[in-house]
């Protein structure tokens, strides 16, 4: 290995690492943590119960009888957690969280998110690193130590982008083809708003890259269906009620990283006298981790 892909690697350990000691350590001091996976878990949660989903009463019922961070929130964090926004594809894949009591599920999920971010930013820098292995590691780098938000607030977009990087990476490389369809398949599925340029990107290439991306349709039908299907049935008025939520949102404050920024940034969402005690406070990954450190 030449100096400089050892530099370019030595700078993507940096990063990796300070990804996963601050997403870890302010995941834990959080005034709102993993606000975002909740607005995931508890819908999933509800329709395990054969709840509606999608509807606000349904969910917050759930959640108000099974989370100890319901009597701290404010009403800008139960809206986040309480109004799905997710389509019904992405329950094929948060339902086996939502199978899970909260514990298990959320350590899981922080988990995932970390380990799929570091691993996809090395097959990342691996495609560019025979070019410019510095440049790479660097980019690479710099943008895990400032991601570590995807883990305070439990964003699906850390995994789905993961995915997304993993498929790339299989497809440019013409290995593991099977895992790199899967991968992109249950991309779609989650956050097709995102994933979906990067399927745009393998159909307009044409050839091998084309039939790749047609694989990954019928797969994302496959995997979504059931989902679309489970919540018909559930709930037939879904797609009214999803559209109600989206349209709300962008009129207050909706699941977005810069108002989980802000709440991290002033402690807005529990005042000192109403924070919880460690010993009251639900587990997380970082008080499992911190003894060990």
């Amino acid at each position: 290995m030449t100096k400089a892909r050892l530099d370019g690697l030595y700078l993507l350990l940096l990063g990796s690492a300070v990804f996963l000691l601050f997403g870890v350590a302010l995941e834990n001091s959080a005034p709102a943590p993993l606000a975002d996976f909740r607005g995931l878990y508890y819908p999933a949660r509800c329709l395990v119960q054969h709840c509606d989903p999608y509807l606000e009463s349904d969910v917050l019922r759930i959640y108000t009888a099974e989370s100890s961070f319901e009597p701290l929130d404010t009403a800008k964090v139960r809206q986040i957690v309480t109004r799905a926004v997710y389509p019904p594809t992405a329950f094929s894949f948060t339902i086996l969280f939502g199978m899970l009591p909260w514990g298990p599920a959320h350590i899981l999920w922080i988990a995932l998110t970390i380990a799929s971010l570091i691993f996809s930013s090395f097959l990342v820098w691996s495609l560019g690193a025979d070019d410019s292995p510095v440049l790479f590691g660097g980019l690479l780098g710099f943008l895990l130590a400032n991601s570590e938000v995807v883990v305070i607030g439990g964003n699906a977009a850390g995994i789905d982008i993961s995915l997304c990087a993993v498929a790339v990476w299989c497809f440019f490389r013409e290995r593991f083809v099977f895992a790199g369809i899967l991968c992109l398949a249950l991309s779609l599925a989650i956050k097709p708003q995102e994933a979906g340029f990067v399927w745009l990107f393998f159909v307009l290439a044409g050839g091998m890259y084309r039939k790749r991306a047609l694989q990954t349709l019928v797969a994302t039908i496959a995997i979504g269906l059931p989902g679309v299907l489970w919540i018909w049935h559930v709930s037939p008025h879904w797609m009214q009620e999803l559209i109600a939520t989206s349209l709300h949102f962008p009129r207050t404050a909706g699941p977005t990283t810069p108002v989980l920024l802000q709440q991290v940034r002033t402690g807005s969402v529990w005042s000192s006298a109403s924070r919880p005690s460690p010993a009251s406070s639900p587990t997380t990954l970082a008080s499992i981790i911190r003894p060990a450190i």
